[in-house]
This record gives C-alpha cells, sequence and structure tokens, in this order.
C-alpha cells in the first residue's frame, strides 16, 4: 500500500502549484511519520524528511533540508 501512497504524492509533489500547495499545508500535522512517505534514510543512516513531510509542516525551517519544497 506505502508505494501506491507513494507514487501518488510524488505525482501530486511533480507539479506544485501555489494551490496544491496551500491543500497539503492545510492536511493535519503528522503524527506518526511513515518512513519511505515521510522519511527515509540517507547512505550515512540519517533520517532525511521528505519534502511531502516539510510541506506539511507549513512553513521553512531553514535548516538547509535536502528535500526542502520551499527552496526558493
Amino acid at each position: 500500500m506505502n508505494l501506491a501512497i507513494k507514487k501518488e504524492i510524488t505525482h501530486f509533489m511533480s507539479d506544485l502549484t501555489p494551490a496544491k500547495r496551500k491543500q497539503v499545508i492545510s492536511l493535519k500535522e503528522v503524527k506518526n511519520p511513515i518512513e519511505g512517505i515521510d522519511y527515509t534514510y540517507n547512505p550515512g543512516g540519517l533520517l532525511m524528511f521528505t519534502g511531502w513531510y516539510l510541506l506539511r509542516r507549513g512553513n521553512c525551517c531553514d535548516n538547509d533540508c535536502a528535500n526542502c519544497p520551499y527552496k526558493k
């Protein structure tokens, strides 16, 4: 099931319009992140949040996240 969800999210995020951003940000906060959807691990074993998770946060944390959807 996660693979199907991940494909949908990837497709959704590939054409991220301002309206889509608002739609995602309006979703409730992630209380139980799901591996592969909300986060992954880099080759060094460090946890990395996905662009989907970071967008749902609602704002940039200014930590230069690798998957930041707010980069200008």
